[in-house]
């Protein structure tokens, strides 16, 4: 398993047990690892023990590392218990700023200053998040997707402020559990992944508000078209395709740009009003058809896990899952 300064990370600390907390429990049981799960909810336990067991036939799916149990799972509600001994800490508390910064800091006092410490903050600067810690250079974004047991993406974000080297190990320790690490260059809010994701969720708005179509007509138009070759080999990539021949890409480029500019995205004048939000909560009750959050999560999973298998057989190119 990953070293962090030489040290051998084999207990990792699940800070925050919610939806992303829970995932990442499951997933670093699926790789072998020890994990105590911390949360100060007492009613938190049996949440997670549930979302472990739910999770557990798609870890099996996936393939499980030797060691793999969920009899490795432990929880806790006192912090000095959940981090004593631990080799890394993946904190998942809910989305607000100034309760994250009070939070890392109270870790980074308590613990030995060679640990990790990844928030899986959806958006927040990690120079931010770190702005009251004294070894504030191991305190990271490591942002998954949910949930981070199906989903390989982590972005890792170090900003001005990370340690190189803790950067490095924590790429190395998300990597050696089966996760796909993409260092940012530089900070920005949101990260990569979500501001794409806010970008489509934008035009899917405008689209539902022109009337263009409904919510479960755009999903069939991009899990039926762009998705399936996005989650080959992504846009760029699939758009260097689209030019006859290598010779003809820029032009290819210069459609796509004109495109732009010709208003084929939603208007910078667009605004989400709460009546649209309503709409869209409706349109995509009525897409849903009635069917339990289990089922849906089924059918995710069990998809996303042949998705997976299929890009990790010969002929990948670009840099896989």
């Amino acid at each position: 398993m990953s070293q962090a300064r030489g040290r051998e990370i084999r207990t990792v600390c699940c800070f925050g047990v919610g939806l992303i907390g829970g995932g990442w429990a499951a997933h670093f049981l699926r790789a072998g690892l020890r994990v105590r799960a911390y949360d100060q909810r007492p009613e938190a336990r049996q949440q997670l023990y549930d979302q472990v067991r739910h999770a557990w036939p798609t870890l099996e799916k996936l393939g499980l590392a030797k060691n793999a149990s969920p009899d490795r799972l432990s929880f806790t509600t006192n912090l000095d218990e959940a981090i004593d001994g631990v080799d890394f800490v993946q904190e998942s508390a809910i989305e607000d700023e100034a309760l994250k910064i009070r939070l890392l800091a109270d870790l980074d006092a308590r613990l030995a200053p060679e640990i990790i410490v990844a928030s899986s903050s959806a958006g927040f600067l990690a120079d931010s998040l770190r702005r009251d810690c004294q070894s504030g250079g191991r305190i990271l974004v490591g942002h998954p997707f949910n949930p981070p047991y199906l989903v390989p993406l982590v972005e890792v974000v170090g900003g001005e402020g990370g340690d190189p080297v803790q950067v490095a190990r924590a790429v190395e320790f998300y990597r050696s559990v089966g996760s796909h690490p993409i260092v940012l260059r530089k900070e920005i809010p949101g990260y990569i992944a979500n501001r794409i994701q806010n970008a489509v969720f934008k035009e899917i708005l405008y689209l539902l508000e022109s009337g263009v179509a409904s919510v479960a007509e755009i999903d069939d138009a991009i899990t039926y078209g762009p998705a399936i070759r996005w989650a080959v080999n992504g846009p760029s990539r699939i758009f260097y395709l689209g030019a006859s021949d290598a010779a003809r890409y820029d032009t290819f480029v210069d459609s796509l740009a004109d495109a732009l500019e010709q208003g084929h995205i939603a208007p910078d004048a667009f605004r989400i009003t709460r009546a649209l939000r309503g709409r869209y909560i409706e349109d995509v009750a009525a897409s849903v058809g009635g069917k339990s959050r289990q089922e849906l999560e089924r059918v995710r999973d069990d998809g996303v896990v042949r998705v997976r298998h299929a890009l990790s057989g010969p002929g990948r190119t670009g840099s896989g899952v």
